[in-house]
């Protein structure tokens, strides 16, 4: 039997042209499968993207898509059938992600060179106190800087000019060269496992705690450690997770999610040093996989199942199957604090992986880092709070055997 729509609305005489949509009076006027997804429909309306038409103009068109939506075999039973595969899969689950231990250096010191590619003389100066916040710094003059070319002064406090020569091609001789270099850095904290760079000084970190291991590709995100999935439940290594056989790894996808996460993560100022890393780490690696995988295939199916609805019907179709699926296991407060970002990022990933497949899957996944570095880690760990209902389970240490007590 078919799941039918229930309208509430009253709807004008066939003769009467169709009044123009309002957000607020859908709540309460469509009910499907249990739910008001009349309710759902009118705040995806309400936070549509700032600038861009709501494209359900009247209440017959909400009517039509929502009965596509929610009838049985519709995008909303396709979306809780990928949320509950992922949810409990016994075959992958998360690498779960944790800082280092933040630990008081045991000294500091200064590089030989404070500049690898300039033609530095390698002389050991000793860290000084900087006046103006107190941290250690390394401090060459500008002859060491410039080292065989020849200092010309300070164009900015810090920063020296240096001529050099550099050879010309075809063997036409050497040229001069004007280059500069910074003379001052941030000194090196020792007995540290690892460091990290925040707020322009080295800060200091220990060594990773029990059955995690250093993150095997995080970009800059460096002083995060993962699951060690030798230690885990699932003990076959599978990139950003750990899976129960190598079959059950798909080496193209943790590519992309690594290229995604690396890039993104390599972005200065990203990850500022207020929040946290790991938290960060989660939800950019998480958010980033279901991307290219779940809502990939979801997107595609929404294309194919809907050919008679326009791109952007489609999307506002998608995401109200989303948002019903994600009601349904993800807290009412959650869902209220974060379903204006939630939207705005389901509209755009869903207009760049519309273009996904053949030859375009390069330009798409261009557009998805970027889409990440212009939302902002913020945004888009308010986002995760929601696209987190789909993620894979977080992998867990086996219980300890036990012990037969005689």
């Amino acid at each position: 039997m078919k799941t039918l729509l229930v309208l509430l609305i009253t709807a004008a005489s066939s003769a009467d042209p169709p009044a123009k949509l309002k957000c607020s009076e859908l709540a309460g006027g469509f009910y499907a499968r249990g739910q008001d997804v009349g309710a759902i429909l009118a705040q995806v309306c309400e936070f549509w993207p700032f600038g861009t038409a709501f494209p359900v103009e009247n209440v017959h068109e909400a009517q039509e898509l929502l009965n596509a939506t929610f009838k049985e075999g519709g995008m909303y039973d396709k979306s809780k059938a990928v949320l509950a595969q992922r949810r409990t899969s016994t075959d992958f689950c998360w690498r779960a992600t944790s800082e280092r231990p933040l630990v008081k250096p045991t000294g500091y010191s200064c590089p030989k060179r404070l500049n690898e590619n300039a033609e530095e003389n390698p002389n050991q100066v000793e860290p000084a106190a900087s006046i103006e916040d107190g941290h250690l710094y390394c401090s060459k003059s500008c002859e060491d800087i410039c080292g065989a070319g020849f200092p010309r002064g300070e164009p900015q406090p810090g920063l020296c000019g240096c001529k050099t020569t550099e050879p010309m091609p075809q063997d036409m001789g050497v040229r001069d060269v004007y280059k500069e270099w910074p003379r001052i850095a941030p000194a090196v904290p020792t007995g540290c496992d690892q460091t990290f760079l925040a707020n322009h000084v080295e800060e200091c970190y220990g060594a990773c705690p029990s059955a995690t291991v250093p993150t095997w590709v995080l970009g800059s995100i460096t002083p995060v450690c993962t699951s060690d999935c030798r230690e885990m439940n699932l003990t076959q290594g599978c990139g950003f997770g750990c899976a129960s056989s190598m079959t059950k790894c798909v080496s193209t996808v943790t590519d992309q999610i690594g290229q995604i996460v690396r890039t993104v993560g390599d972005t200065v100022g990203f990850v500022s040093g207020q929040e946290q890393i790991a938290v960060i780490t989660n939800a950019l690696v998480s958010t980033a996989e279901f991307a290219v995988t779940g809502l990939t295939t979801l997107v595609e199916q929404t294309v194919k199942a809907w050919p008679k609805f326009a791109t952007e019907k489609q999307s506002v179709g998608l995401i109200s199957a989303l948002v019903a699926t994600i009601k349904e296991v993800t807290a009412d407060k959650e869902v209220k604090a974060n379903i204006k970002e939630f939207v705005k990022m389901a509209r755009d990933l869903f207009s760049i992986l519309h273009g996904w497949h053949g030859f375009k899957w390069q330009s798409s996944l261009n557009q998805v880092i970027q889409l990440f570095l212009n939302s902002g880690a913020a945004i888009l760990l308010n986002v995760y709070h929601l696209f987190e209902a789909f993620a894979w389970p977080k992998c867990l240490a086996p219980p300890p055997p036990s012990v037969l007590v005689v």
